[in-house]
């Protein structure tokens, strides 16, 4: 989770932004997922009173760069997702979400799967997204290329 993350309250309504670094990403939804203070957590079927699976989403990055060429900064947010199943399972995941500023609020444009890894890099250029990452002592890559407001994987690799 992103350090800044902790001290992030999370407000009832949130004013108008000018750039798309004042997002609060700490305090904000992606799809079924609201992170507070730069963590989530979603039960699924919690409601029928019993065992249920949990997902556990915290705020890895964000990213920033004109990736859509207009001239305006968007953002590229990383979140990784720890999965508590109820049968004893345990898996852990990563995604990407594209967002650009309009009217003042972020709008998600696309997300992707990522690569999940303690020690990573993100970056955003025109029309290009990459995760650079260590994975199991490999140097790895990701690259995503963005074009009419969706992400495509376009390479993926680690080198010894």
């Amino acid at each position: 989770m992103l350090a800044t993350c902790v001290d992030a309250v999370p407000r009832a309504e949130v004013a108008p932004v000018t750039s798309i670094r004042e997002v609060d990403w700490c305090n904000q939804t992606f799809g079924l997922i609201t992170l507070a203070r730069g963590v989530g957590e979603l039960h699924e079927y919690a409601e029928l009173g019993g065992l249920h699976d949990t997902n556990v989403t915290t705020l890895a990055d964000v990213a920033y760069g004109d990736l859509d060429r207009d001239g305006a900064e968007d953002a590229v947010v990383l979140l990784h997702t720890d999965f508590y199943g109820t049968s004893g399972e345990v898996s852990e995941s990563a995604s990407l979400f594209v967002f650009v500023l309009r009217d003042g609020r972020p709008v998600r444009l696309d997300s992707e799967p990522a690569a999940r890894a303690a020690e990573f890099t993100l970056t955003v250029e025109p029309a290009r997204v990459t995760l650079r990452y260590v994975g199991r002592g490999e140097q790895c890559v990701e690259r995503w290329h963005f074009h009419v407001d969706r992400l495509s994987h376009v390479a993926g690799g680690c080198v010894r």
